[in-house]
């Protein structure tokens, strides 16, 4: 499963990272700022470092599993800091230079969509650090869940992916809440005591989604006044 991550993360980033690079060598695009470089280099690390963990008790270390664990300690808060700062930026950087209705928007998108991602792998990350000696089956789902809470952004950027009729962002939570697939599969097959750690984090994704679709896609007009008022924007 954390393989599959990887490769997702990789599907998605990669080829879009090259095209923006592109577009920055032609002057066709600002380059990118410190946070985005750093918001890289975090979830990069992230995705390597779960990636090392399962391999090492697959292999049977559990001993190096938990030395190389500490590292979550400080690389998942990193995590947050970084998802943070990078949605702020892109935010203030930009609410100039859109209309009210896509700034209203993109305020909806930073609220609901990267305030879910953030908020929901710290969630997993800190429980999955609080239970990993007591219970380790549920530490290592919840690991799972703080990087499938993380692996959203990269389905968009994959073009070759089927939308199935359907528009973005649709068409990218159908696809995020397929890859967890194999895992209940698996676990409704040899643990089905687990599979309400999966439902579980597809259940907490549902508030997130419900709002940005009424706010962000909706945009009512209530949203656009407060929006206004909250940037000192006129209508």
């Amino acid at each position: 499963m954390t393989g599959l991550f990887v490769a997702t993360a990789l599907a998605g980033f990669v080829p879009s990272s090259l095209e923006r690079l592109r577009l920055i060598e032609a002057g066709q695009q600002p380059p990118f700022p410190l946070s985005t470089h750093v918001h890289a280099v975090t979830m990069g690390a992230w995705l390597l470092l779960s990636l090392a963990q399962a391999l090492l008790v697959a292999l049977g270390r559990p001993r190096w599993h938990r030395a190389l664990g500490r590292a979550a300690f400080v690389l998942g808060p990193a995590v947050v800091i970084s998802l943070t700062v990078t949605t702020v930026h892109f935010l203030l950087a930009q609410r100039h230079a859109w209309t009210l209705a896509q700034l209203s928007d993109q305020f909806a998108f930073a609220l609901f969509v990267q305030g879910k991602v953030t908020l929901l792998f710290a969630l997993y990350l800190a429980w999955a650090l609080r239970v990993r000696s007591r219970a380790p089956q549920l530490h290592k789902r919840l690991v799972l869940l703080a990087t499938f809470a993380l692996i959203a952004a990269a389905f968009s950027r994959i073009p070759w992916l089927p939308h199935f009729g359907l528009e973005w962002p649709y068409h990218e939570d159908l696809w995020n809440a397929l890859i967890l697939a194999p895992v209940l599969l698996y676990d409704a097959l040899r643990s089905p005591r687990w599979l309400w750690v999966w439902l579980l984090g597809i259940v907490l994704m549902w508030p997130f989604m419900a709002a940005y679709y009424w706010l962000g896609l909706g945009l009512p007009p209530w949203w656009q006044q407060w929006v206004a008022e909250l940037f000192g924007r006129t209508l």
